[in-house]
C-alpha cells in the first residue's frame, strides 16, 4: 500500500521521464528526502538522478535521502554511477515489497550505506564489458 503511495506521488507532482525510467523525489524539505527510479536504467536516467539529489539538497540544510529502485535493470555503466552518487551521499537504498531490482539495479543497492531488500533482488553475470 505504502509503495501506491509513493507511485501516486510521483505520478501527480514530480514525473522526470527520462528514456523508459521516471526518476522523481518527494519529502527534501522535511530533511527526509525518497527518490524514486522506475522503469529501465539509462544515462538519462544517471543524469536525472543526479538532479534530483541537487534539488532535495536544496531543500533542506540537511537531507537524509532514501533511494528507491523498482527496475529490471539496464545500462551497466549508468547503474555503476547512480551506485557511486548513492554511496557518496551516505544514503540508504530499500527495495520495497512490491519492487523489483534486477540486472544492473543491484549495484544501486549495493551502493547504499543501508541496503533493505524486501522485494525481488537478482543478479547475473554482466553482458558489457567495464
Amino acid at each position: 500500500m505504502r509503495i501506491l503511495a509513493i507511485l501516486v506521488t510521483l505520478a501527480m507532482f514530480i514525473p522526470r521521464v527520462a528514456e523508459g525510467a521516471t526518476v522523481g523525489s518527494f519529502g527534501c524539505e522535511s530533511g527526509y528526502g525518497q527518490i524514486a527510479i522506475f522503469g529501465e536504467i539509462t544515462k538519462e536516467t544517471a543524469r536525472q538522478f543526479q538532479e534530483e539529489v541537487e534539488r532535495c539538497e536544496r531543500k533542506a540544510e540537511r537531507v537524509a535521502i532514501v533511494v528507491c529502485p523498482n527496475s529490471g535493470g539496464g545500462d551497466l555503466e549508468a547503474a555503476l554511477k547512480i551506485g557511486r552518487m548513492v554511496r557518496e551521499h551516505e544514503s540508504a537504498v530499500r527495495i520495497y515489497e512490491s519492487a523489483v531490482c534486477l540486472s544492473s539495479c543491484v549495484y544501486i543497492l549495493a551502493g547504499g550505506v543501508v541496503a533493505i531488500g524486501e522485494g525481488k533482488v537478482g543478479i547475473h553475470a554482466p553482458s558489457d564489458p567495464i
